[in-house]
């Protein structure tokens, strides 16, 4: 196994985008003055970014999303998340053995290699 839960071929440009949409997902709950808004398409990608390469965060895994406990993450961490709801908080609580802990600018430098 590939250790990704799809194929999913990246275009030219992917890794950037990736980029800015995580970042911007993480400025949700990290910064309550931030003023760009995710839509609901985008909070989705996010999560299922994270679920399709079963990896955590852009970089380091979990611990990417500095959240006070490092329990709550995105629901698109966590292998039993249904691909559905997302919490109003965009985070939810994953047991530590169900999350994932690669982040996933790694993951895809390792499927690329």
């Amino acid at each position: 196994s590939s250790g990704i839960n799809a194929e999913w071929p990246l275009r030219p440009g992917t890794e950037e985008a990736a980029g800015t949409l995580f970042k911007t997902y993480k400025d949700q709950f990290v910064d309550d003055n931030q003023s760009v808004e995710l839509t609901d398409t985008e909070i989705l990608a996010v999560n299922s970014a994270q679920f399709i390469f079963q990896c955590c965060g852009l970089t380091e895994g979990p611990s990417y999303w500095k959240t006070e406990s490092q329990t709550d993450v995105p629901p698109g961490c966590c292998s039993d998340w249904n691909g559905e709801k997302i919490p109003d908080s965009k985070l939810e609580s994953c047991v530590e053995t169900k999350m994932y802990q690669t982040g996933c600018t790694e993951k895809v430098k390792d499927l690329a290699d």
